[in-house]
């Protein structure tokens, strides 16, 4: 799995783990809640964790595809020497919700938090702007014996980039060489005069 900086993934994964436990609150069982204690209430989790599988329900996010350039780039003149030029990233992050009950209304609701001012602010303090919604998706399976519950979705989020340029800008120049195999020239000409 790709990673991002650390503060986008850790904005996602805050975003992720506020509204899955608010929203998950109205759609589970009551048997489901009281199973779930303090801070295991609904784990949230990069992809293939170092970890042993958590107890159901519990979540994933992925970066699919990403970061790539869109739009085009804005060029700054900083000061002498630097240019600034400001870019827009795109990342596709894949969320996975398994549960034993109730998983497409869990992603839904999770998907409906993104539309949330609340919910929205997690993930716009630091830059990322949530864009579409791609790819809902049951994936539930049979295991041994029980039904695992398994919905998947796709979030395409973008946020800014600055990058610094210092191309070395030359402010003078000299000149040393024959002219017309006569005359020897040596000069200097300052470019910023």
């Amino acid at each position: 799995m790709y990673r991002l900086d650390a503060d986008i993934e850790d904005a996602l994964h805050s975003w992720a783990i506020h509204a899955i436990n608010q929203v998950s609150i109205g759609v589970l069982s009551e048997v489901s809640i009281a199973s779930l204690t303090g801070n295991d209430f609904i784990q949230v989790f990069w992809d293939k964790p170092n970890t042993d599988r958590p107890n159901y329900p519990y979540a994933t996010l992925n970066i699919l595809s990403g970061p790539e350039d869109i739009g085009g780039v804005v060029e700054k003149y900083k000061e002498l020497d630097t240019w600034e030029y400001y870019t827009r990233k795109k990342i596709t992050v894949q969320v996975n919700i398994y549960s034993f009950e109730n998983w497409i209304g869990m992603l839904n609701l999770l998907i409906n938090s993104l539309k949330l001012p609340s919910y929205r602010q997690i993930y716009q303090l630091k830059n990322l702007a949530f864009h579409t919604i791609a790819g809902l998706q049951d994936l539930s399976e049979l295991l041994d014996t029980k039904y695992i519950g398994r919905a998947q979705c796709e979030l395409v989020f973008s946020y800014p980039e600055v990058l610094t340029d210092k191309p070395g800008e030359i402010h003078k120049v000299t000149i040393i060489g024959t002219f017309d195999n006569e005359y020897e020239i040596t000069d200097t000409i300052n470019i910023d005069d």
